[in-house]
């Protein structure tokens, strides 16, 4: 049993902190309303022995009581709070649903932080940021933003101590598909291309409020107040620019296979799709010590589009399906629902419906649905007119 709380202020990672945590120990992440103002313990009960949820919510007592007997794993991060107004200003600039947002009205400074940020700060802001505070409080396991830029898989392995063990091998596929510019590409492991991505993980880096904020009138609020005096105590950070923490960012190029590049040795690009199964397939590093080069049948880019076995790839007078096609299906429950039979009903309509939708959902470059198209253009006179 996998149960896991992240209970949060806004803007601290949420998101980053569930992908990791979904890649590390593959339990599904369930939603929960948001605009719920405690746990909605009913719900969690109904989700059964392994899942992920986050909230942005307080604790209340039937919520903790809950929590403890049902062995819920909590966590929650906490982030330099300027950098939390920083990205919840630009959270709320792209994303128009939420009309009620009192953070909506920073909007009116344009493209500054001026007196209507200050007045948002002072109103409605220590709120926000009392939601981490309280949960650490009362024990959650708390983890820094900052230090999830500077070595996630070491924040990862500090969670592996409480929640479960985890293998080094399941930590750096984890930190690898959790990776800023790979979540930036939008596709989601269950259900393909998911556009906000791009607009909701926009930088991943610390200290970005020195520039963005100044020394202004919402650092004076910060600076002169209270509660934010003892809030920026119990976070353990500081408002002077000048000696603010400094965080180099993780060099995941030393445990990524690729090396960080973004295209096979013949200018391919490789979406994060690829990547994913490499990293799930058991033998990938013995096969293909070097996943980028293209060169001969035996490269990982020739098996991407050789036919798969598991299906009958190659079967005479049936649409050829290749083992990245196979890939998609297998880890898409809503194409699995779609096409359940792909060894006959309806191995030609998933072959059209991965030639067209698949290709996008899953940022695919047209070399990799040569091999189908070819297969298709074979048996075209076959096919009823």
């Amino acid at each position: 049993m996998t149960r896991i709380a992240i209970l949060s202020t806004p803007k601290t990672g949420n998101v980053w902190m569930t992908s990791l945590l979904r890649e590390a120990y593959g339990v599904p992440l369930q939603p929960i309303d948001p605009i719920l103002r405690t746990l909605p313990v009913d719900v969690l009960e109904s989700y059964g022995d392994d899942w992920i949820v986050y909230a942005h919510v307080y604790p209340d007592g039937r919520a903790l009581d809950w929590l403890r007997t049902n062995g819920v794993h909590v966590l929650t991060t906490v982030r330099h709070p300027c950098d939390v107004l920083v990205s919840l200003r630009h959270f709320v600039t792209w994303n128009p649903d939420n009309e009620s947002d009192p953070a909506r009205a920073m909007l009116a400074d344009g493209d500054a932080f001026g007196e209507a940020s200050a007045g948002y700060v002072r109103e409605h802001f220590a709120n926000v940021l009392g939601i981490s505070v309280s949960w650490s409080r009362l024990g959650a396991l708390t983890v820094r933003y900052e230090d999830m830029i500077a070595n996630p898989a070491h924040c990862l392995g500090r969670i592996a101590e409480r929640v479960g063990p985890l293998p080094e091998a399941t930590i750096r596929k984890a930190v690898l598909l959790s990776q800023f510019k790979r979540m930036r590409a939008g596709v989601d492991p269950n259900h393909g291309l998911q556009p906000w991505r791009a607009r909701h993980f926009r930088e991943g880096r610390a200290g970005g409020w020195r520039e963005a904020l100044g020394d202004g009138p919402v650092v004076e609020t910060m600076r002169s107040r209270e509660p934010f005096i003892s809030l920026f105590q119990a976070l353990g950070y500081g408002l002077d620019a000048r000696t603010a923490e400094e965080v180099v960012p993780f060099a995941y190029a030393d445990i990524d296979p690729f090396r960080g590049r973004d295209h096979f040795d013949n200018g391919v690009p490789i979406s994060p799709w690829l990547l994913r199964i490499y990293l799930e397939h058991p033998d990938a590093e013995r096969q293909w010590s070097d996943p980028v080069a293209t060169g001969g049948p035996s490269s990982f880019f020739s098996w991407l589009n050789a036919p798969a076995a598991e299906l009958d790839g190659a079967r005479p007078g049936e649409v050829m399906l290749t083992n990245l096609a196979a890939n998609v299906y297998g880890r898409r429950p809503d194409v699995q629902a779609a096409f359940p039979d792909l060894r006959s009903a309806d191995r030609l309509a998933f072959a059209w419906w991965f030639l067209t939708y698949g290709v996008t959902e899953h940022r695919l470059a047209p070399e990799f649905t040569a091999p189908v198209q070819a297969s298709l253009a074979q048996l075209a006179p076959r096919l009823p007119s």
